[in-house]
């Protein structure tokens, strides 16, 4: 949900700032199984992507990412994505993936942050699901895109590791982001919302959404799920005309799922999220929508 870029650094967390001023940097050093990697640069370590289970390894988690690009000449999609620390079993740990765009949010619906989510202490982080359904389309990263995995694991971690799954694409999908930028929210005992930011649908072509991943950081006392979150359909006018809430606002990397909802050309999708919770914990809520071409 949080990415923090420098040309040092790379930390991924609502935590980064703590992170950042309590950790000791450690050497840049990288280690994966696939023999075609290459560091390109000091926190960069630079794959291919690969049809198949392809499974990496990290060293000084603050300092590297992953970039896989997709060097052949057909399109392919992510089905799944699991992380992993050295398993000390205390540590604070979140990984997010970027498409196309190393960035916090995103600038252009589809391209930027993909997917996040993260563990809390004595829990073990979760598998990112990007697909549609089990038979459905996952992420779609056509020749010439690069995906991006981040984490940031505490300081006493000397490793992550991350197993991609790829496929060659049955069809397109891309995941939108709502909001579109990052918010990291300092509670004040009050009902706070995330920010309003639809996008809208201008293609040329209907498109379908046809569900979510969601995370939700909800600061205290339930860390794993805010108040209330809903995601929405507009008509061409603005208006409401569909809106999903069940199950919206509880963190679930594994995949909401609903009936597919048209989106007309001119027609918006939107989500949003509400919660109550005392400072000085933060909060934060992000949809990442599954829309289908």
């Amino acid at each position: 949900m949080k990415l923090h870029r420098s040309a040092a650094v790379v930390v991924t967390s609502l935590f980064a700032a703590w992170l950042l001023s309590n950790c000791q940097e450690a050497p840049a050093a990288a280690v994966t199984r696939d023999a075609t990697c290459a560091n390109s640069r000091t926190n960069e370590v630079s794959c291919p992507l690969m049809i198949g289970e392809q499974n990496y390894r990290l060293d000084s988690g603050l300092t590297q990412y992953l970039k896989l690009t997709n060097t052949s000449d057909q399109s392919l999609q992510i089905d799944a994505v699991q992380g992993a620390a050295a398993g000390r079993g205390r540590e604070f740990l979140e990984y997010c993936i970027g498409r196309n765009r190393f960035e916090t949010g995103q600038s252009a619906a589809g391209e930027g942050e993909v997917a996040c989510t993260s563990r809390n202490s004595g829990v073990a982080i979760s598998s990112i699901k990007l697909r549609s359904s089990p038979a459905g389309p996952g992420l779609t990263v056509q020749p010439g895109d690069t995906l991006y995995v981040s984490f940031s694991p505490m300081h006493t971690e000397p490793w992550f590791t991350v197993s991609v799954t790829a496929s060659a694409a049955s069809r397109r999908l891309e995941t939108w982001r709502q909001p579109r930028v990052d918010q990291v929210i300092r509670c004040n005992g009050q009902v706070q919302q995330t920010r309003w930011s639809p996008w809208v649908n201008q293609t040329g072509r209907p498109l379908s959404l046809t569900g979510a991943t969601i995370y939700a950081q909800g600061g205290e006392p339930v860390l794993d799920q805010v108040d209330a979150a809903c995601l929405y359909i507009l008509n061409t006018a603005g208006e409401v005309r569909y809106r999903m809430c069940d199950s919206v606002n509880v963190r679930n990397p594994s995949g909401l799922r609903i009936a597919p909802q048209t989106l007309a050309q001119g027609e918006a999708v939107a989500g949003q999220a509400a919660n109550t919770c005392r400072a000085p914990a933060v909060w934060g809520w992000t949809a990442y929508m599954f829309i289908e071409n």
